[in-house]
Parts: C-alpha cells; structure tokens; sequence
C-alpha cells in the first residue's frame, strides 16, 4: 500500500531535499538529558572524542530514504499525474457522448 500512495513518493522527495545537504546541530549533554530533545544522539568524528555537528544523511538513514531513488519517487508521482489526466478525460469524453 505504500507504494501505491502518492504521498508517500511526495514525502520522500521532500525529505530528501531538506535534509541530504543539511548539517545538525551538535546535541550538549544537557540537551541528552531531555527525552526527545536530541532524537539523534550524538554524531563524532573519525579521529574525535568531541561531539560535532551531524550530517542530514543521518535522517534519511533512520528513516529509510534512499537519495539514489530521486528518479523512481519523481517517475511514479508523473505515472500518477498522466494516469489520473488520463482518467479525467476519458470520464469527460464518456458524460459528454451521453449528453449528446
């Protein structure tokens, strides 16, 4: 059913779009201390005991968006318009013939 669901190919676009660029604010360990307040704990360096900033691609890895599926989310969401155009007109075309 997911994939059946516009909304679905939406979402993942624009979470793609805000967060594979973006870059977190390191969390202190007050801000930890809190129950949702740093839903991503702390992010550290390859080399590094300090917590530093974590990148967005962090997001889309807990939440499973793949950046490489850009092309599939934007073909389904133009499958969806052309289908349902497609639909529209020939209900239009079928009330018009009855019409006439």
């Amino acid at each position: 059913m997911y994939h059946l669901s516009f909304f679905a190919h939406a979402l993942s676009l624009l979470m793609i779009n805000e967060f594979e660029d973006s870059v977190l604010e390191p969390c202190t360990l007050e801000q930890l201390q809190v129950p949702g307040l740093c839903p991503f704990g702390l992010c550290y360096g390859e080399n590094s005991t300090e917590p530093e900033a974590c990148p967005g691609t962090v997001v889309l890895a807990r939440y499973d968006y793949d950046v490489d599926r850009i092309p599939v989310h934007v073909g389904v969401l133009f499958a969806f318009v052309i289908g349902v155009s497609a639909l529209g007109f020939f209900a239009l075309r079928r009330l018009m013939r009855k019409a006439q």
